[in-house]
């Protein structure tokens, strides 16, 4: 008895001694990341747009060639000093009258809205306040009638528009930040009055499609009936991958040797079987889990590093699936909107 006294203590402070250097180690890089990524920061400086709305209607309209679009994803930093009026943050459409994709942040910044071939997605509460920045990202799945919704680098709500799903939006339109583009002829009050920074649009959604298995659908515009609001689901019900999966329980009551052969990795690890239907609450910060089995979307992608401001200088990812880029894509400055630069915002 004596003796797995002592084997238990000298069992304890080896653990022990091996947890300090990993904390110890741990600390020191991150350190030395903060240290780096302060350093660096100071030396970058980033472009951001001004709107007034003062005498004329300031937006931006981006030089591109738009393909139809079943998956999307686009993020924009926002920071208004004047909540009175609806913030139109994302306009496509076609012809200046056919409206396509729709997002915006309601007057005296109470919700922010989208709306997908005039049919109303979602109108999500968030208090926005004046002279404060706001990093949103909205991502949408044709194939699984998804939409995401990520506020400040968390992801904010998810939902389903089943009327939708397998719906190609048209190509071939006018994105517009800063401004609703088909409300021009009525005399408009809205639009953004404050800055814009890093909006970006890749074609690509946040979900992976195929965790769960995906399914195809080929429904006409003609065939969408307007629905009943469907209810969006707060990030907390969001089940992740490892709810999937469940670790076997070990019935059997432990013994010293038990937890010696544990310690010391003399034992196998218990067999991981499927439980499928198994939800689990988790907390809404973007994960990556899933990257060591799935490639990660672009979208997804972009979300993570675009709350980073500096990165790229507000356009952190590139390839073929971004289609507008912050720092890349041409783009018409309308109304005298002013560029300016300033030192990275973010922390």
């Amino acid at each position: 008895m004596q003796f797995a006294k002592h084997t238990l203590l000298f069992c304890c402070l080896v653990l022990w001694e091996n947890i300090e250097a990993v904390v110890n180690n741990e600390n020191a890089a991150l350190k030395s990341f903060v240290k780096n990524y302060n350093r660096h920061k100071a030396d970058i400086s980033i472009h951001k747009v001004s709107f007034t709305q003062k005498g004329y209607i300031q937006f931006l309209r981006y030089i591109s060639d738009v393909p139809p679009l079943s998956d999307y994803t686009f993020c924009i930093w926002v920071r208004s000093n004047n909540l009175t009026y609806s913030h139109p943050i994302l306009s496509y459409s076609k012809h200046e009258e056919e409206r396509l994709i729709r997002v915006w942040i309601s007057p005296h910044g109470t919700d922010i809205n989208l709306e997908i071939l005039e049919y109303p997605i979602f109108k999500i509460p968030i208090k926005f306040v004046e002279n404060h920045w706001y990093h949103i990202c909205q991502s949408w799945s044709s194939s699984q009638a998804l939409y995401n919704l990520y506020f400040n680098g968390k992801l904010k709500s998810t939902g389903f528009a089943p009327q939708l799903r397998g719906i190609k939006i048209k190509g071939g339109g006018d994105i517009v930040v800063g401004q609703e583009y088909t409300d021009f002829d009525k005399g408009l009050d809205d639009g953004i009055e404050g800055d814009v920074f890093g909006f970006n649009f890749v074609l690509s959604p946040t979900s992976y499609s195929d965790f769960p298995s995906r399914r195809h659908y080929a429904i006409s515009n003609e065939e969408i009936r307007q629905p009943s609001t469907y209810p969006h689901r707060s990030a907390v019900d969001v089940p992740d991958v490892f709810s999937y999966f469940s670790v076997q329980p070990n019935r059997k009551p432990k013994s010293f040797s038990d937890i010696f052969d544990n310690m010391f990795g003399l034992v196998d690890a218990p067999a991981i079987r499927m439980q499928p239907n198994r939800r689990i609450h988790l907390g809404s910060r973007i994960i990556n889990d899933i990257e060591s089995f799935t490639p990660k979307p672009t979208g997804l992608k972009l979300v993570e590093l675009s709350y980073i401001c500096f990165l790229g200088k507000g356009a952190p990812v590139s390839g073929k699936d971004v289609l507008i880029s912050w720092t890349k894509t041409p783009v018409r400055v309308f109304g005298g909107a002013i560029l300016k630069n300033v030192p990275p915002f973010c922390t």
